[in-house]
């Protein structure tokens, strides 16, 4: 924060915010991407200190041969600092603090603490979505993951067919064309890259002393890869700010159905979906209000051109974290339609915060806090008809959505992870 705003950031602000104010020194570090030069400056009181990284990003830094530039400034950097703990919330590829980072955290022995936000690690694509069309179990399979990261290029089946038929035999042969700085080398080398990821996935696990995961079926999905339970927590996701107060909307009153659509505009996120089911149902019997930015400016005005002759479907722009709960409680339900396995959208404890049910994808975390027909409704994920069908049900009957707002429980303070980390780094 501020340069970027999303559900890792704000878990990182309030975490860091919350250790503060009960008496611990707290820095954030992170990458000044394309600069020379330490870059430190205060977000609402805390500090943050930006090392240099030139971001020389070449073929060899992409894949992970060599470390990044700035490897070297934040050596310096974590020196100077002379930390306790480092609490590393996601690795990024490329320049961004990856594993290069942690091994050398582990060089200067300083302890390593990781929270797992994503789902990326035990999957290339990082959708955990076999070949992008049906959920996957997330373990990792040389020659099934191999079939579906070749489903991603943008080649001729006949292509992916050739690829994957001239890869495996090359890797059982232990010839790693990877190593030819090419693309042609790195499209016959897709079995390497997942066992690469299959080797990073059970690294960050030895150099980390703990780590945090969010959800119980990623968990699950850790254990399928061989990782040992006891290095494992799970400290649940919970609303990082304060709440303020607001009426909930009454839905005894003869209105249209108001849904709200709050998250980024991505096709991961699955808006056209929504869309789309909406597109389909009477403008006068159901609306739609759309909260959140994008960086896919191509997506964006598709989907506009689809709501221009829509009354009933408004573009409202971007929230602040602390208006989001406000915002909902004037809706009947939020809707979240993602077409990728999410480990736990915070915005479902936003729309549980703000007593709104929630209309869901059928998927991983999504389904692991939405029990359908309890306190919200589940929709086969990547389905318009699924969803226009689920809606189509509570325009006809409102009551269902007033039975699911009386199952709704508060969730729990953001004081309650942060006790839990507290734990974790006293070794409780």
């Amino acid at each position: 924060m501020p340069d970027q705003v999303a559900g890792t950031e704000v878990y990182t602000w309030a975490l860091a915010k919350s250790l503060k104010a009960k008496g611990h020194e707290v820095t954030i570090v992170t990458p000044n991407y394309k600069s020379f030069e330490l870059y430190e400056y205060k977000y609402d009181g805390l500090l943050v200190k930006r090392y240099a990284e030139q971001g020389n990003r070449d073929r060899s830094v992409i894949m992970g041969k060599r470390p990044p530039d700035g490897i070297e400034a934040f050596q310096k950097l974590i020196q100077e600092l002379n930390p306790d703990i480092v609490h590393i919330q996601e690795l990024a590829g490329s320049s961004g603090i990856g594993l290069y980072h942690a091994r050398v955290l582990k060089q200067m022995a300083i302890r390593i603490i990781f929270t797992l936000h994503l789902a990326r690690y035990s999957c290339f694509s990082g959708t955990l979505m076999y070949k992008g069309k049906e959920p996957c179990s997330g373990l990792i399979d040389i020659e099934r993951c191999t079939r579906c990261a070749l489903s991603k290029q943008r080649i001729s089946n006949m292509c992916r067919q050739a690829l994957y038929y001239t890869s495996m035999p090359l890797y059982n042969l232990n010839i790693n064309t990877g190593r030819i700085n090419h693309s042609i080398g790195t499209a016959f080398s897709y079995p390497f890259i997942i066992e690469q990821l299959q080797s990073n996935l059970l690294e960050i696990f030895s150099l980390s002393e703990k780590i945090i995961v969010l959800t119980d079926w990623y968990k699950e999905v850790l254990l399928k890869n061989g990782i040992p339970e006891n290095k494992m927590c799970i400290i649940k996701q919970a609303i990082p700010y304060n709440i303020q107060t607001s009426k909930v909307r009454d839905l005894k009153t003869p209105e249209p159905v108001k849904l709200v659509f709050v998250g980024r505009i991505d096709p991961i996120k699955g808006l056209h979906l929504l869309i789309d089911a909406i597109v389909g149902l009477p403008q006068d019997k159901i609306v739609l209000d759309i909260f959140g930015a994008t960086n896919d400016e191509d997506y964006l005005l598709n989907l506009h051109s689809k709501t221009k002759a829509s009354n009933n479907i408004v573009w409202k722009g971007l929230l602040t974290p602390t208006d989001v709960v406000p915002t909902i409680r004037q809706f009947d339900a939020l809707v979240l339609p993602s077409t990728v396995a999410e480990m736990s959208p915070l915005v479902i404890q936003e729309a549980f915060a703000a007593e709104v049910p929630v209309i869901g994808a059928n998927l991983a975390g999504i389904a692991e806090q939405v029990q359908h027909g309890y306190n919200g409704l589940l929709f086969d994920f990547n389905s318009t008809s699924s969803l226009r069908k689920v809606l189509s049900g509570i325009i006809e009957d409102k009551t269902v959505l007033d039975k699911l707002k009386g199952n709704i429980a508060s969730p729990p303070d953001f004081e309650s992870v942060v006790e839990q980390t507290l734990s974790v780094y006293n070794n409780k």
